[in-house]
């Protein structure tokens, strides 16, 4: 009677439609926030990969129950990341939960679901029973016996649910004894975990650098020894390109000094050529000289003797045929001397024998050997002297100035040949030229002295 009574009372607990909230749909996720750092990894293992990592004070989504190693769903705050993470991590729930039934976390821990709010047993609202009157009244026969069985299976029930309650409690208390020794033990490892981590991190960062400090070293050092061998080089370069300069120098200087010991060792024979040719010259011409006077004397000498010869015999001759005639001076026969002519250079050739190569007489018909031309060429006064004989002359040329001494020079002139001779612009306009002849250039000074020029 006892089961029947049970039996009866589910079934018609079923039929109204009360079931207890355990018997629910899946939960809905759960905003937890987090009182320390924590990862989210991709499988329920701590060598599992991590896929985000939050920190303290930051929302996460809890879906479900964890598992029997302690871990449980979980999403961050806006649900994109999905993963796994340590249930003992988690604060308290940050919703609480609904009347007459328990939270997610409760529930995996195996908590009581709190009663609601003057609830009843399944078999108090089924029946009518329990405080508030708020369950299902009995049928209208509502026979005694019927109450009572409910009655008695209600005691029972409660009584089962008592021990399952303390016996849950139990359990739960080992639980909650294993899951913090549990959890000690997971933070003494992900402390110590975290401390190797860090140490091998550190060790690991002190080797790459203590190896970025040797690299760089040895590269400092590498560019050090490639900028002093570049310096070492250059200054080696630039050795050999002053060497070769100084040598390059040193062999023009040679070859200067040898071309100018050379060129000196020619103008000295020249110069040796032209004074021994000058000599012999100069030698010829006075030996010259000396046989035309030695002639010169000789027939004057002839000349005066025969005159001498007719003036006696003419005396003789005019004694011979007038002897009472008076006396007689005899007439003079010496040579008369040569006119001056108007195109000679002066009169010093007129009373005097013109030394060799010297000559003052201009070629017939001319009466001068000098054609000159006057122009002006910008603030230049220019005056051509042209030889128009047929020999060599000596030109002594002046050009008048306004109040100042005249411009004047001495020049040698080719026969048909011409020279320009130039002065400022505070010319006058007025020039003057003298010339006299002048076979050789080393007897100009002889020809010129001889006439008495003067500069």
């Amino acid at each position: 009677m006892r089961i029947h009574a049970m039996i009866l009372a589910a079934l018609l607990a079923v039929a109204a439609g009360c079931l207890p909230p355990a018997a629910a749909a899946d939960a809905e996720p759960v905003a937890r926030s987090l009182p320390v750092n924590a990862n989210i990894r991709a499988e329920p293992s701590l060598n599992a990969e991590r896929l985000l990592t939050l920190e303290r004070g930051r929302q996460v989504w809890v879906h479900g129950a964890p598992d029997e190693h302690g871990w449980v769903r979980v999403s961050n705050a806006d649900k994109t990341v999905h993963g796994w993470m340590a249930a003992y991590l988690l604060d308290e729930p940050a919703n609480i939960a609904t009347p007459g039934r328990k939270s997610t976390f409760a529930e995996a821990l195996g908590e009581p679901a709190p009663a609601a709010s003057g609830g009843t047993s399944l078999f108090a609202r089924s029946l009518g029973g329990g405080s508030g009157g708020g369950g299902a009244t009995a049928p209208a026969a509502g026979g005694s016996l019927f109450a009572q069985a409910s009655r008695s299976g209600e005691i029972e029930r409660a009584q089962e649910e008592k021990r399952r309650r303390e016996a849950e409690e139990a359990r739960r208390r080992a639980e909650e004894q294993e899951r913090q020794r549990l959890e000690a033990e997971e933070r003494r490892r992900q402390q110590e975990w975290e401390e190797a981590e860090e140490r091998r991190r550190w060790e690991q960062e002190e080797e790459e650098r203590r190896l970025q400090e040797e690299w760089e070293w040895e590269l400092a050092a590498q560019e050090a020894e490639a900028q002093r061998q570049q310096v070492w080089n250059t200054i080696q370069g630039i050795e050999q390109y002053f060497q070769g300069e100084i040598q390059q120098r040193q062999n023009r200087l040679d070859q200067i000094q040898r071309q100018q010991a050379e060129e000196r060792r020619h103008y000295q024979e020249r110069e040796r050529r032209r004074q021994e040719l000058a000599y012999r010259q100069q030698q010829q011409q006075d030996q010259a000289r000396l046989d035309r006077e030695r002639q010169e004397r000789a027939r004057l000498e002839r000349e005066r003797e025969l005159r001498e010869q007719q003036a006696r015999a003419l005396a003789e001759l005019q004694r011979a045929t007038r002897p009472a005639a008076p006396s007689y001076s005899p007439p003079n026969y010496s040579l008369p001397s040569t006119p001056r002519s108007s195109s000679s250079p002066g009169g010093a050739f007129a009373t005097r024998t013109p030394r060799e190569g010297c000559w003052g007489m201009p070629d017939p018909p001319n009466t001068t050997c000098v054609a000159s031309s006057a122009r002006r060429s910008g603030d230049r006064f220019v005056v051509t002297h042209e030889n128009i004989c047929s020999r060599r002359i000596v030109a002594s040329m002046c050009n008048e100035r306004v109040g100042a001494d005249a411009t004047c020079g001495q020049t040698g002139i080719l026969p048909g040949r011409s020279y320009n001779w130039d002065s400022g612009a505070d010319s006058t306009g007025a020039f003057s030229v003298r010339w006299v002849g002048s076979n050789n250039s080393v007897e100009d000074w002889a020809c010129v002295s001889q006439i008495g020029w003067r500069d």
